[in-house]
């Protein structure tokens, strides 16, 4: 008895949408491990008088229709007022300081070229 005869092709739509799925995985993890780092550093910048300002940040990263966005989020009202300063209080730049050192924009782009060529 032969086996019948199975033909496969995968034509060029599955490989584009392969790579288009590997693509966006690695720019999530890129963004996901980027916006870690980020907190992290905001976290070492903040200043520790009580330590909520510390214990209050997190993390969200969301994946929408051809845009994954990170977001660093901080619970405790008063942050925008100790990093940009009041009339009455000088600013103390954690945020900006840990954007600085952070520089998003190229952490994501190395992650990214990790992620995707790598494949971890």
């Amino acid at each position: 008895m032969n086996p019948m005869p199975v033909k496969m092709t995968i034509n060029d739509s599955f490989y584009q949408k392969v790579s288009e799925v590997k693509m966006r995985l690695a720019m999530e993890k890129a963004v996901k491990q980027t916006m870690y780092d980020l907190m992290k550093e905001s976290v070492r910048e903040a200043p520790s008088d009580t330590g909520n300002l510390r214990r209050s940040h997190s993390i969200d990263v969301r994946l929408g229709s051809g845009v994954v966005e990170g977001l660093l989020r901080n619970s405790a009202p008063y942050w925008k007022y100790v990093n940009f300063g009041t009339s009455k209080m000088e600013a103390n730049a954690f945020l900006t300081r840990a954007l600085s050192t952070i520089a998003p924009e190229r952490k994501v782009a190395t992650y990214f070229d990790k992620f995707y060529k790598g494949g971890e």
